[in-house]
């Protein structure tokens, strides 16, 4: 995981809540072949209390990573849908002070243009 740039990340949790919450599950991945469902606070989740605090800190560091801003690299990205309140729920549970990934929110993507807006790629 320390070693993927990017990922796709979404959350499953209690209620829509930013204050009190919890996650119960984490889905990740890191390229387009393989994804993982992690119960960090599901009922179902089989973890030892050791185990757990190993995934727990596992994830802290992955998210917690520090990039530099100014770096010429712009492939290291999150991706995610409400990618906003995810990233707040993450640091909450995580007890991270920021995230300094790039990100890109699929649902702030979708405000970008009027649906009958007409856009030019490089395919027409």
């Amino acid at each position: 995981m320390m070693e993927c740039d990017r990922a796709a990340v979404d959350t499953e949790t209690t209620s829509l809540g930013r204050v009190v919450n919890r996650v119960l599950t984490i889905q990740i991945a890191f390229d387009d072949k393989v994804s993982y469902v992690v119960p960090l606070d599901h009922k179902d989740a089989a973890w030892s209390p050791k185990e757990k605090r190993m995934v727990e800190k596992g994830f802290r560091n992955f998210f917690a990573r520090k990039f530099d801003p100014l770096s010429k690299r712009y492939d290291q990205y999150l991706l995610g849908q409400n990618l906003k309140f995810d990233m707040t729920i993450l640091r909450q549970r995580f007890h991270i002070h920021m995230i300094t990934w790039r990100v890109w929110d699929m649902m702030a993507g979708e405000y970008c243009f009027d649906p009958d807006t007409l856009v030019e790629t490089e395919f027409g």
